[in-house]
């Protein structure tokens, strides 16, 4: 039967970021999105409705569960109902709750004239800017393995599904349907035999190999920062490192000849992982340059010096880091710090100036991390009589704002060597959607953008689909909304002057890891296992990369210029305690005598128990858990006939 795919909600009361705050004599829920706060009951009543798009034709229940992101409440059911929309009332309602993404307009701007790849700032706009063509908004699409089209060890049934005689020419074939049939302008061909056009070509000077090398950054007990051929962190001061990163960046000299005479510029690492980076201060290499660093010890010009001076004797540094009282530290020697058993902490976030002392080297690191792979590229272009092309930072996993985002803050600065900032970005952040969230875009802009003063480019994004039969936890469900994810992510970064391009991930899905043995099933490709592609995704793609490739950009265009009204959805902040407790659950079926579209509807009460943290006005503050009822956020799983179960998000 004819359906209409998605699902969403209707006639909710609008959402947004909310923090709890203690205003004695008054409990109070602050809405600091909206910068307005209100009183609340600690029980609340209210109706909620919810459009039933694609319901299966033999279908005749659903069920609906919600789950409580705290445990201790209540939650009453009542006045349960379906009724059936007309057209009209469909094309009214099935508009709700959906991101309506900036448009692209105008014409793309004049030519800038260039005879080399570069990054520029143009009236306030980011471009990359192209010999013969000027400025480019760069659309990527990632092949699957090492610059190839199709992995036979990720994705064996792809490849089997690639008749032998062609498969040394589908890498070639991939970039020539990519560049014809999507549009995609970056990495691509314009035919099968011709060279490659505007690509970035990714030199790894180890995040991925070799595989646990002995130069790895490693906390007290060993525990390395990354591994295993993934996402590691190299100990920036370890000799062994430094001579790896020169060998490294001989792989640009394959990148300057007759295959990419077009190549726009390099990545560089693949999602380090920087969590918590001072306690990793314990490599050889690099705990002994933390103990040099301390004394003042050594050529640090460019770097900074310890945030209070350097110490001249071990019982000025021990009187120091003991001046908390959260711990008496009683070294005997600088050296001890290296070696002996005890290594400086943070006990409290007033631990002043232990913290102070390892922040300020977990800077240190990261820009002798980040000046090493920039000078290797700079030094090995002179060598070969290369012209520069831009350098991009290694691409960082973001995940929204977070504690970690806390930590980016205070280093990322320090990446302004590099003349684009790299972050792999998919929208999952608190919620499987198909749209960055305000909150997420502006974290990401302070953090990325606005500290190092460089625009941003996207690594990697995408979606899964549960249509697909393989995915991921993190999924919307159908070919469709991966569709909607690409053109509303895509056209809001084209219109964002701080960007310069979006890279989608990857050409076919998924099976395994790179070993072909470890299952990692996921829908992240444009075709399936039988080469055709996905069209109601590849559709999205095509339309939005013509628009891009065409479009024009204006400096004035900010957040605020996106109608966020239009997508109401609720962010939890997971970084709470009191979000981490378990979940209680209850369900409700409902015989179905309607035909899709229909509108169901619930009254719901809902009464919970959370600890709220305030504070005393001490010197510090003190956590205390308050016991107090009020409404939390809920999720409402849905299952149409034999369908897969949806999550949709309300608040109660």
């Amino acid at each position: 039967m004819d359906g209409h795919i998605g699902l969403g909600t209707l006639l909710r009361p609008r959402h947004c970021l909310v923090w709890l705050e203690a205003l004695s004599p008054t409990w109070v829920v602050s809405d600091i999105e909206c910068r307005r706060s209100w009183e609340r009951p600690s029980k609340i009543r209210i109706q909620f409705n919810f459009i039933m798009e694609q319901l299966d034709v033999n279908a005749s229940t659903f069920s609906i569960s919600l789950n409580l992101d705290n445990s201790q409440g209540h939650i009453w059911f009542d006045d349960v109902f379906v009724y059936q929309l007309n057209d009209t009332e469909y094309e009214l309602v099935s508009k709700l709750d959906k991101y309506n993404p900036p448009p692209i307009v105008g014409n793309s701007p004049k030519p800038t004239a260039t005879d080399n790849y570069s990054v520029s700032k143009i009236d306030g706009v980011w471009w990359f800017l192209v010999p013969g063509r000027g400025h480019n908004f760069s659309t990527v699409l990632w092949p699957t393995g090492t610059y190839g089209g199709i992995d036979e060890n990720e994705n064996p049934y792809h490849y089997a599904s690639i008749p032998p005689e062609q498969q040394a020419d589908y890498t070639n074939e991939r970039k020539y349907r990519a560049k014809v049939d999507l549009n995609f302008n970056s990495g691509v061909k314009s035919s099968v035999d011709s060279n490659t056009e505007n690509s970035l070509t990714w030199l790894d000077f180890g995040s991925e190999s070799p595989c646990d090398p002995p130069w790895l950054l490693a906390d007290s007990s060993g525990n390395t920062l990354g591994g295993g051929c993934s996402h590691q962190f190299s100990d920036p001061f370890d000799e062994g490192w430094q001579n790896f990163t020169i060998l490294a960046a001989q792989d640009i000299d394959s990148w300057t000849g007759v295959d990419c005479t077009e190549c726009m510029g390099y990545w560089t690492d693949n999602e380090i992982e920087c969590d918590n980076l001072w306690e990793y201060l314990w490599s050889p290499a690099a705990s002994q340059a933390f103990v040099n660093w301390l004394q003042g010890i050594g050529d640090w010009t460019g770097f900074e010096a310890p945030p209070h001076g350097t110490y001249k004797t071990i019982a000025e540094l021990n009187t120091a880091w003991s001046s908390s009282g959260w711990f008496i530290y009683s070294y005997g020697s600088f050296d001890e710090i290296r070696t002996g058993s005890v290594k400086p902490t943070i006990h409290h976030f007033n631990d002043t100036r232990v913290l102070d002392d390892l922040y300020a080297f977990e800077r240190v690191i990261h820009k002798k991390y980040a000046s090493t792979v920039v000078k290797r590229i700079r030094d090995r272009e002179s060598e070969i009589g290369a012209k520069p092309k831009p350098i991009i930072s290694n691409r960082l996993a973001y995940t929204g704002p977070s504690f970690y985002s806390d930590q980016l803050k205070r280093v990322y600065d320090v990446y302004n060597v590099f003349d684009v900032i790299g972050v792999n970005m998919y929208p999952l952040y608190n919620r499987e959607r198909t749209a960055y969230s305000r909150e997420y875009l502006q974290e990401a802009y302070e953090i990325f953008s606005e500290k190092p003063g460089k625009p941003i480019i996207i690594g990697e994004f995408g979606l899964a689909a549960v249509d697909a039969g393989l995915w991921r936890s993190h999924t919307v469900d159908y070919q469709k909304q991966r569709g909607e994810g690409y053109t509303n992510i895509v056209q809001t970064l084209f219109n964002l002057p701080w960007t310069v391009g979006a890279n989608w991930y990857q050409w076919e899905n998924g099976w395994f890891r790179s070993d072909g043995v470890t299952p990692d099933p996921r829908n992240c490709g444009l075709v399936n296992d039988s080469d055709c592609y996905y069209e109601p995704l590849t559709t999205c793609m095509n339309a939005t990369n013509i628009l891009v490739n065409s479009g024009s950009r204006s400096s004035s265009f900010n957040l605020d210029s996106i109608d966020w009204a239009a997508c109401y959805v609720v962010v939890i902040d997971t970084t709470m305690d009191f979000q981490q407790s378990d979940s209680v659950a209850v369900a409700v079926t409902v015989t179905l005598p309607f035909q899709s579209p229909v509108v169901f509807s619930f009254t719901v009460t809902v009464t919970v128990a959370v600890a709220v943290l305030f504070t005393f006005g001490l010197p510090f503050p003190l956590s205390v858990p308050i016991q107090f009822p009020i409404p939390i956020p809920v999720t409402v799983a849905i299952a149409l006939g034999f369908s897969a179960a949806v999550a949709v998000p309300i608040t109660i």
